[in-house]
């Protein structure tokens, strides 16, 4: 698909940026396929990863190489104001 993806990490999601969390998460008990893997994928199919300045403070700036920015919250709010941004949270 031609679409350009972000994946902004903020909070507590933050927490997927610091190398070494992800890979020890799987979303399935019996899946032999960590977060970290689903991360390098994503990248791999040219997803942007980017990581929000507030999360540095809460969990350190050892981030894992696929993020490829750290951005403000200004930056978020003008994204989400876009009208030709679609924007999924969870």
């Amino acid at each position: 698909m031609e679409y350009e993806v972000e994946v902004i990490l903020t909070g507590r999601s933050g927490e997927l940026a610091v190398r070494g969390v992800a890979e020890k998460l799987f979303i399935k008990p019996d899946s032999e396929q960590t977060v970290y893997d689903y991360i390098r994928e994503a990248y791999e199919a040219e997803v942007k990863f980017k990581v929000c300045t507030p999360t540095l403070d809460l969990w350190g700036d050892d981030l894992i190489p696929e993020i490829t920015e750290t951005i403000g919250g200004a930056y978020m709010i003008s994204e989400a104001m876009d009208d030709n941004t679609i924007t999924f949270t969870y």
